[in-house]
């Protein structure tokens, strides 16, 4: 299923705007410890091995999908992760998530390191960090009703009875632009926009601290897009919740994220930490992993009008 719960597989947010650095490709987004993250990479290392047989017993090509990466997460905060297909934007999603562990470096959740959660505090986490993913009908069981989707985790966490988890999940449904009546239809009756609305009320269910959208909203028409970014966005200023946006939509991110985070080649190449201000935004675009993006969208970024950048 979609979101962490207790049940589900544990497999496989913004920056700090303060005290982030960004001097270059080895040091990218490395930070000043000044206070406690909601949750932080530290020299983060994901690797993977691929051999050229499946029944090889000889040891695979090892693959640096996060290489050396280091960022906080701070709550309220809303942060793009953008790069090439490849670049490791979804693999430091599910460290972040603590759906992976890094074989490198650390993941903290409020300065505890992911591998040394056990019991109450590894529940408490689970509950805390939920995603929204890129494709939901892969995710869900095709049998399972919207009730079912977002009632799980109620029932999972919050040991929500019946009648109860009904009404929330109803509530859910209307918060993001579902009627109250689709709480019955299964998941196939739903289109994949619909479908995608579903998942987001399922990883809000639990109030989360961090939600991580991985091409969750990239699916959606710009009304319904702009409609569920606005949501998100007056949810988090409500509520504290971060915000980690994995996508290739550079539309969506100039409309939501508050900071911006470059990856290529599993590092972390470029980070603007406020993309109101013109420096930042300048130093997005002086980064080639960033350009080669932003060239295919250039009206989602428009190359800052004094830019040095030639």
């Amino acid at each position: 299923m979609i979101a962490n719960t207790p049940d589900a597989e544990t497999a496989p947010s913004g920056t700090r705007a303060r005290g982030t650095a960004c001097p270059g490709a080895g040091d990218a987004g490395r930070t000043e410890h000044t206070r406690m993250s909601l949750v932080e990479l530290r020299d983060a290392r994901r690797t993977y091995r691929r051999g050229r047989f499946p029944l090889s017993l000889l040891p695979g090509r090892a693959v640096r999908a996060v290489d050396g990466v280091s960022l906080a997460i701070e709550s309220g905060s809303r942060l793009a992760l953008v790069g090439a297909s490849g670049s490791g934007k979804s693999t430091l999603g599910r460290l972040l998530l603590g759906r992976e562990r890094p074989d490198g470096g650390a993941v903290l959740f409020h300065g505890r390191d992911w591998r040394s959660l056990r019991g109450e505090e590894q529940f408490r986490a689970l509950r805390a960090v939920q995603t929204v993913p890129q494709n939901a009908f892969e995710t869900v069981k095709p049998h399972f009703t919207a009730f079912d989707i977002i009632g799980e985790p109620l029932r999972n966490f919050d040991k929500m009875e019946d009648a109860p988890r009904r009404r929330r999940v109803e509530e859910l449904l209307e918060t993001v632009g579902l009627s109250t009546g689709d709480a019955a239809k299964k998941s196939l009756e739903f289109s994949w926009g619909e479908l995608q609305r579903v998942c987001l009320a399922r990883a809000l269910a639990t109030r989360p601290e961090l939600l991580v959208l991985d091409e969750a909203t990239s699916g959606l028409d710009t009304p319904a897009q702009t409609r569920i970014l606005r949501l998100l966005e007056e949810i988090g200023e409500q509520t504290g919740c971060a915000y980690v946006l994995i996508s290739h939509d550079l539309r969506a991110v100039r409309r939501f994220a508050a900071s911006v985070a470059v990856m290529d080649g599993g590092r972390l190449v470029a980070y603007a930490a406020d993309m109101n201000n013109p420096a930042d935004a300048a130093g997005l675009h002086a980064a080639p992993a960033f350009r080669a993006l932003a060239d295919a969208a250039p009206q989602a970024f428009p190359l800052p009008v004094h830019s040095p950048v030639a």
